[in-house]
């Protein structure tokens, strides 16, 4: 579930970041700390929304195995089933909100830092 979970995120926060970043310079050279804050706060958003039911199902994992009263979930793909069916498949995305906030951050504090750097 871990491995899932940064699979999918990294792939679309690192994937996206240069891509984003050209869209809000305009395709510019010269590229502002702004743009590249307002970049990795987009790409960190945006990969919260996609990556989000790897993240539910870690957590989920994390707690059964904490709990110690058995296994709920077989398997991640039971896990996704188990949520989906019981919770709905809006279950999947459950603590969206607070997520995307600390992504954003975190996202800009990691890429936004290394962009500077490598371009220094």
């Amino acid at each position: 579930a871990g491995l899932q979970r940064q699979m999918s995120f990294a792939s679309v926060r690192i994937g996206l970041y240069d891509s984003v970043k050209q869209f809000y310079t305009k395709g510019s050279e010269h590229a502002s700390i702004g743009s590249r804050l307002l970049a990795g706060s987009t790409t960190g958003a945006l990969a919260v929304a996609v990556a989000q039911p790897t993240d539910v199902v870690k957590v989920r994992f994390q707690a059964q195995a904490r709990a110690g009263a058995g296994r709920r979930y077989q398997s991640t793909i039971d896990a996704y089933k188990t949520i989906a069916r019981e919770e709905g498949f809006r279950g999947l995305w459950k603590g969206t909100s607070p997520n995307v906030a600390r992504n954003a951050i975190v996202n800009c504090a990691e890429l936004v830092t290394y962009d500077l750097i490598k371009d220094a």
